[in-house]
């Protein structure tokens, strides 16, 4: 089984890329999706900000789609993100023929800036498809709420207005209007989450690689999220891709930190600093 490990990060960002290297991507085929061309680095964006993110993953799938065409597997993941590679191994030599991906399913609440970003731009579509005064109505309201979000950055007040006006709206139109329906997201949908990783079957990337427009967020993972969702293309869910750190802190699970057995039993680990990666990996390989 060949795997390959596209890791979306920034050329600032040395000491990540040096902790994963000295751990656990050492003899491993991977490749940094960054904004910068140099050595195991290539540019998919010229920025260097978070939200650059989104168009470094997708643009690393139509790369890899053409570049790295000899693998059963492809696993995404961020920087700072951990791969227990043996447990990794292990789990994709059981998965059926038919799961085309895995990783971590979660939830977006519609309460956030990404779900706003990605309402804004569907109903900006939908309008333009179809000028009905209702819908019309949606989007600029939708539009007068994410000017007063992004100029008072918060999403306080304003949220809560946007989300009950956009209820009551969905809740007076035909529930046979398909075509205002299918635009309309329940108050949580699932997306993946990039930083636990996930991977893709080669059949999958195909699919995915055929991208035309960034779909909807600044969030690689909900954007990815989405896309797979276009595409009907589900993900298998398993909780040991993990979206926090082990040792506790503000993004791990558990304020006192993860059982050794746990530990040893996972298949990733999120939001690592350096230092913490390279005490991660002595826990794994003193086995």
């Amino acid at each position: 089984m060949k795997i390959f490990f596209t890791l979306t990060t920034s050329v600032k960002l040395k000491d990540r890329h040096a902790a994963q290297k000295e751990t656990w991507l050492k003899g491993l085929d991977y490749v940094y999706a960054s904004d910068i061309n140099c050595e195991d680095q290539l540019k998919f964006s010229d920025k260097r900000d978070h939200q650059s993110a989104e168009e470094k993953q997708l643009n690393s799938l139509k790369y890899l789609c053409q570049a790295k065409k000899d693998y059963d597997w492809y696993f995404f993941g961020d920087d700072d993100t951990f791969v227990n590679v043996k447990n990794l191994t292990s789990f994709l030599e059981t998965v059926p023929p038919h799961v085309l991906s895995s990783g971590r399913i979660t939830h977006l609440n519609m309460a956030s800036s990404s779900l706003l970003h990605f309402l804004s731009l569907k109903y900006k579509k939908l309008v333009n498809q179809n000028p009905i005064s209702k819908y019309v109505n949606i989007i600029d309201k939708v539009h007068e709420w994410m000017k007063d979000c992004e100029k008072n950055d918060c999403f306080s007040s304003d949220l809560v207005r946007m989300i009950n006006f956009i209820e009551k709206e969905r809740q007076s139109v035909d529930s046979h209007d398909i075509k205002f329906q299918e635009f309309i997201l329940p108050r949580k949908f699932p997306y993946y989450s990039g930083g636990a990783g996930f991977v893709l079957r080669r059949e999958a990337l195909e699919v995915l690689s055929t991208w035309e427009e960034f779909p909807y967020s600044s969030f690689s993972d909900v954007s990815m999220g989405l896309l797979m969702k276009e595409h009907n293309l589900p993900l298998y869910d398993n909780l040991k891709f993990e979206g926090g750190a082990p040792f506790g802190g503000q993004y791990s699970s558990s304020s006192h930190g993860d059982s050794l057995e746990k530990i040893k039993s996972m298949i990733t680990y999120h939001y690592l600093k350096p230092q913490e990666m390279k005490k991660l990996y002595k826990l794994i390989v003193m086995d």
